[in-house]
Parts: C-alpha cells; sequence; structure tokens
C-alpha cells in the first residue's frame, strides 16, 4: 500500500529554507536579472552557421551546464546584449552541440568567440568579466 504524500507542506518547507537562504545574501546579491531576449540559444548546427554568416559581430558564448565559471558570467552576457544592440548573441551548450565547439576548437569554458562572416575576429577564454566587456566594446563599437 502506496501512502500518500502532503507535498505541499513539503514545498512550504523547501521555500522557507530559500527564502531564509535568500534573506542572509546581501542586498546586491538578492537582485534578481532575467536573461536578456537578446541572446539567442543554438539550438542546431543551423542556427550556429546562420548566426556566424552574419555580416554584423556575433559573440558566440560556449557554455555547459554543469560548468561553475559559466553560470558566473552568464549575467554579464546577457547585460552585455542588452548593452550592445548592433551585434548578435548566441550562446551554445557545448554538450548538446558538441561538433560545433569541436568544429570551432572549443577546449575549455566559458569560451566567447567574436565572429563576422564566418571569420574568427578574437577569443575570450574564461569567466572574466572585465577582459569580456573591454573586447565586445572593442569589436562592437567598430562596427
Amino acid at each position: 500500500i502506496i501512502s500518500s504524500v502532503n507535498w505541499s507542506g513539503c514545498c512550504v518547507v523547501a521555500i522557507r529554507k530559500l527564502m531564509l537562504r535568500w534573506t542572509r545574501l546581501p542586498s546586491s546579491a538578492r537582485t534578481l536579472r532575467l536573461a536578456s531576449t537578446r541572446v539567442r540559444v543554438a539550438s542546431n548546427e543551423e542556427t550556429y552557421l546562420s548566426s556566424i554568416a552574419s555580416e554584423s559581430l556575433t559573440v558566440v558564448y560556449f557554455t555547459a551546464a554543469w560548468c561553475g565559471p559559466c553560470r558566473a558570467i552568464a549575467p554579464i552576457f546577457d547585460q552585455l546584449a542588452d548593452e550592445h544592440t548592433n551585434a548578435g548573441f548566441l550562446k551554445v551548450d557545448v554538450d548538446e552541440l558538441s561538433e560545433v565547439a569541436a568544429d570551432a576548437n572549443v577546449s575549455a569554458m566559458p569560451t566567447f568567440h567574436f565572429v563576422k562572416q564566418h571569420k574568427l575576429l578574437d577569443t575570450v577564454v574564461g569567466a572574466d568579466p572585465e577582459k569580456l566587456r573591454a573586447t565586445v566594446q572593442r569589436h562592437a563599437g567598430t562596427m
């Protein structure tokens, strides 16, 4: 015989724990930011290829769900996409599109490629917000 579970009680406890953790964070860390709607997610190789064929700059963010530094830099990438509307921003999950990542010679995450008309202009490897900002500014500003 399977006994019934009080799911609402479990959910209330989980929510209370999350709220307690949330209130312990400094106020600057408690700001919620939604992901940018300007960032496209490459669901297949065709999306990737059409994005890097663009005449305007495309910043390609190679990431993985299990990558901690990738999760840390993601809000910065979203913010840059909102700030630089003259460039395209594309997110590629290396586990979902492993052949694309291999063809792009990506060996570490996060990796950012700056591409225009299939030509690789620059690469940033690692979760360095200042280096990423400077590189986006350098390439997006020259368009």
